[in-house]
């Protein structure tokens, strides 16, 4: 009888090579867009004081024509200073204007999002956080990425802390595999999930799909939500911009707790995933795990070694496409703790509440 572990690496290596395919299949096609389209740029704060100012500073800094240029602030409830410092930065810049949240979803964060959505003159909205910190280029690259079909364009977000450390080569190579997943699904036109820090969508796409009550009232996961949504339209197509100048970097959990209440957060929003999708994600999870556990399950290293070399080299190639770096060490680091992560956080697609945190 054969090693239970070979087949199990044939189903790893065919759903690792779909990614590869996905990421490979659709390049961008970046085009010379006329700037004369108005974009509203659309940020929900909640308890941001500390860096609401430097986003704004940011935002107000775009190379995309100003004048073409409104900034919406949501303050999302906040208990802190967040609102007051926003609407003191838009007394000096009237192409910012602050909103209190209107709405009550299950995910305050969507309810601001659609205030603000419903104040935009935008034909392009533009989604980031109040933790983020966008380069000035990221408006302008991002528009470039619509073609006349694409009503979704996701990018690259990665998270990090602000002192340089393996925690924070981590949270980055983290990242890296999630965009790497959006990027291939995109690339089948078939989105699945994206982050909502570096997000655009066109205005008509959003309405097209009837707006934020049309979208699974969950905790988390609008942005994926909106990107599945938008994908499955017959009028419209998803994209990626892969290009450097829009990655945006934000300020990500400061030790493992928060960084697991935070994953916990997000695979909850697996709840309302369509079958396929679970079935997908479910059948990659299982596989990653018994091959890492392959040698003491199967008295086996080999396929633990096949998978690593073919995660790496699959990751590496992403790397390329985004312009940025990643070590071996990095790539080590992130695969021994990927299944424990997963470990701990999985429960929450069976929780029966999971709280913004």
């Amino acid at each position: 009888m054969g090693n239970p572990a070979i087949p199990i690496l044939a189903v790893y290596t065919a759903v690792i090579s779909l990614l590869l395919i996905g990421i490979l299949r659709r390049s961008p096609r970046q085009q010379k867009r006329a700037t004369s389209d108005p974009i509203s740029i659309i940020v929900a704060a909640r308890n941001a004081e500390s860096s609401i100012g430097r986003c704004l500073e940011a935002l107000t800094a775009q190379t995309y024509p100003r004048d073409l240029v409104e900034i919406l602030v949501v303050d999302d409830d906040s208990t802190d200073r967040t609102l007051e410092i926003a609407r003191r930065l838009a007394i000096e810049t009237p192409r910012i204007r602050v909103y209190r949240n209107r709405h009550r979803f299950a995910s305050s964060k969507k309810a601001a999002l659609k205030t603000a959505v419903e104040q935009a003159r935008g034909t392009y909205l533009l989604f980031t956080d109040a933790d983020c910190t966008p380069p000035p280029t990221w408006a302008q690259g991002m528009i470039r990425s619509f073609q006349d079909d694409t009503g979704v364009v996701a990018g690259f977000a990665p998270q990090s802390v602000e002192k340089p450390s393996c925690w924070s080569r981590f949270l980055f190579t983290d990242s890296l595999a999630s965009a790497l997943v959006a990027a291939a699904g995109i690339g089948w036109g078939r989105g699945i999930t994206c982050t909502g820090r570096n997000l655009g969508l066109r205005a008509r796409a959003l309405e097209a799909i009837g707006g934020y009550d049309a979208l699974p009232d969950s905790v988390s996961g609008d942005d994926d939500f909106l990107l599945q949504t938008i994908s499955r339209h017959p009028d419209w197509r998803p994209g990626y911009c892969f290009d450097h100048e829009t990655h945006v970097f934000a300020s990500g959990p400061a030790g493992w707790a928060p960084f697991v209440r935070q994953k916990r957060r997000h695979i909850s929003a697996g709840l309302f995933y369509r079958p396929g999708q679970k079935l997908g994600y479910a059948l990659f999870h299982f596989c990653n795990a018994a091959l890492w556990f392959s040698p003491l399950l199967f008295t086996a290293a080999l396929p633990l070694i096949s998978k690593l070399l073919f995660d790496y080299t699959v990751l590496r190639l992403f790397v390329r496409k985004l312009n940025t770096r990643m070590t071996l060490y990095d790539f080590v680091q992130w695969e021994i703790l990927f299944p424990l992560v997963h470990l701990v956080s999985s429960p929450a697609l069976f929780a029966a509440r999971i709280r913004w945190s």
